[in-house]
């Protein structure tokens, strides 16, 4: 269900990692209606991509760039708990399998979708090398360790992470034959993020 409250959407602004802009709030576009959305989404459904910042704000002017921001409604009609499942974008995937791991209805490591600098919700990037060869190793994908660095000193010059990422993957998720693993800031529009799972939730 659509969120209308600025309370609420600043707590699920937070649970997505969406910077909240209660400065926004308003009613601007009289006859719409006033919800919890976030702004400049591009075609491909990324945040973050545009000339101006994704944020979030309770106002009715979400044009054809906004996403709403939704609430799990239950049977009762209430909001409730969503179902456990696997985060969205999520592919290779590979349950927790180390001695004395607790159980966990997420998997240990998962690759992103393609073109998206960030983890879901409940997961971090895998940012040194050990982890990144752990992380290759449990998802079945050839780790490069000679690829490791700063291309371009991407990281200085632009910001950009260096992360573990699979190389040359396909649009529907899959891996290609000539995808490998590195820790590196290179990740262009092939490239799919390695995740590792924060806690045991």
């Amino acid at each position: 269900a659509p969120i209308t409250t600025p309370s609420a959407c600043a707590a699920a602004s937070a649970h997505l990692g969406i910077a909240n802009t209660p400065e926004h709030d308003g009613d601007w576009f009289a006859g719409e209606p006033v919800v919890c959305f976030v702004s400049n989404v591009d075609s491909g459904e990324r945040l973050g991509n545009a000339v101006w910042p994704s944020t979030s704000r309770v106002n009715s002017n979400h044009w054809t760039s906004s996403a709403w921001i939704c609430a799990y409604v239950g049977t009762t009609g209430a909001p409730a708990a969503a179902p456990a499942r696997i985060p969205d974008g999520s592919r290779a995937v590979v349950s927790d399998s180390r001695e004395g791991a607790p159980a966990s209805r997420y998997p240990l490591y998962i690759l992103q979708k393609i073109n998206v600098d960030r983890c879901p919700n409940r997961y971090a990037a895998v940012a040194t090398d050990r982890e990144c060869g752990a992380a290759s190793v449990a998802l079945g994908i050839a780790y490069h360790p000679e690829y490791n660095g700063d291309m371009a000193y991407a990281s200085y010059f632009f910001g950009v992470k260096i992360v573990c990422f699979a190389s040359n993957v396909r649009e529907d998720g899959r891996v290609s034959d000539i995808s490998v693993t590195r820790l590196n800031s290179n990740h262009w529009s092939a490239a799919a993020w390695v995740c590792e799972r924060v806690g045991a939730s």
